[in-house]
């Protein structure tokens, strides 16, 4: 499956409790698009799907239990990248999925489901799981990637950008390069239409003061004290 590139996990991460505790209505509120012209080729829609499980986060385990835990999740990547080999996006996610349950999510893991979700055409599911990713490891680049080219298909221009400019901050990628400048230019479309718009409601609110001003009938004059 092109485009879609799996990394492996070289260890395990230490997981605050609250890793899971997501703010999914504030990353998939819609933004507002005035001065964006309505004719994205690449824009998709919400779907309707339910999201898949998300696991508790692994134990930050050591010994046996971490080498098992490592065993694990290679041997999910080795299935996943067998099942994209073989064209079957959804039985590739289902190994995902099968392997954190067992093992516990880490934030790579949860990464790798994010871009095959994306490849379904289901950016808010992808968006989920690289918020919960971000959440075990604050500092993936991989995870804010995804999440802009989600956030980037929905429309979401501004978190789109914050997203794709954190993730070169990170770790800068050529191939990301191009997607940040047209994501600039979106902002710099955005914040032309604000502009505007703030114009145009102070001219009004202007107009309107004036047309409400009483007027001093025809031949008055001044009050002398």
């Amino acid at each position: 499956m092109d485009g879609v590139v799996l990394e492996i996990d070289s260890d395990i991460e230490e997981v605050p409790k609250d890793a899971f505790t997501i703010e999914l209505e504030r990353q998939l509120r819609q933004e507002d698009e005035a001065g964006i012209e309505d004719n994205d080729a690449e824009r998709l829609r919400r779907e309707m799907d339910k999201y898949p499980p998300l696991p508790d986060p692994a134990d930050s385990a050591s010994g046996e239990r971490a080498k098992a835990a490592a065993q694990l999740r290679q041997q999910a990547e080795k299935e996943a990248a067998a099942a994209l080999a073989g064209s079957d996006l959804q039985k590739a996610i289902d190994v995902y999925t099968l392997a954190m349950r067992t093992g516990g999510a880490t934030a790579m893991m949860l990464a790798n489901r994010a871009a095959l979700l994306l490849k379904q055409r289901r950016p808010c599911a992808a968006i989920r799981d690289c918020t919960a990713a971000l959440k075990i490891n604050a500092s993936m680049a991989k995870a804010y990637r995804i999440r802009a080219i989600a956030h980037r298909k929905l429309g979401h221009w501004r978190k789109a950008h914050s997203d794709v400019t954190e993730a070169q901050a990170l770790k800068y990628d050529a191939g990301t390069a191009e997607m940040q400048r047209f994501l600039s230019s979106q902002l710099a479309k955005l914040d032309g239409g604000k502009r505007k718009s703030d114009s145009t409601a102070t001219q009004t609110k202007e107009t309107g003061a004036v047309e409400t001003r009483p007027s001093v009938p025809s031949g008055a004059q001044a009050a002398v004290p």
